[in-house]
């Protein structure tokens, strides 16, 4: 009977801090945006009908060169601006910075339609008030 007991205490323990692990993780990751992602979680797909809505909901504001692309060089980057028929703008650690006349939604829109390497915005945070 000792034994069944200690057993059961034991099982108990597991489960509170499996438990309070994954609580833990969840709110770091949702709520905090720390740490990597449950596989079960829903991913947020980008479109161009609500790029809008989640540049608001994301807190950015986009930038002066509007777009950006992760690539290996300065060359890829060129050649990926060729394709869109945008200007390139700079190239530094891996990111290339480009710039463009039309709407930035309709120029990642064209470049998934064509199979093109993919372009990001480029948005602009910020985590403090600016006082006039």
């Amino acid at each position: 009977m000792e034994m069944k007991k200690k057993m059961m205490v034991i099982g108990m323990i597991v489960i509170v801090v499996a438990a309070t692990f994954t609580t833990g993780w969840y709110i770091l990751f949702c709520y905090m945006g720390v740490g990597p992602a449950f596989p079960f979680l829903p991913k947020q797909e980008l479109s161009t009908e609500n790029l809008q809505i989640q540049q608001g909901a994301q807190g950015g504001v986009i930038a002066e060169e509007e777009l950006m692309a992760l690539v290996e060089t300065e060359e890829e980057a060129q050649s990926i601006a060729e394709q869109y028929g945008i200007e390139f703008v700079s190239y530094s650690d891996g990111v290339a910075v480009y710039k463009t006349e039309e709407d930035p939604a309709v120029v990642i829109a064209r470049g998934e339609e064509n199979g093109y390497p993919p372009l990001y915005l480029n948005l602009t945070r910020t985590t403090m008030m600016t006082v006039d």
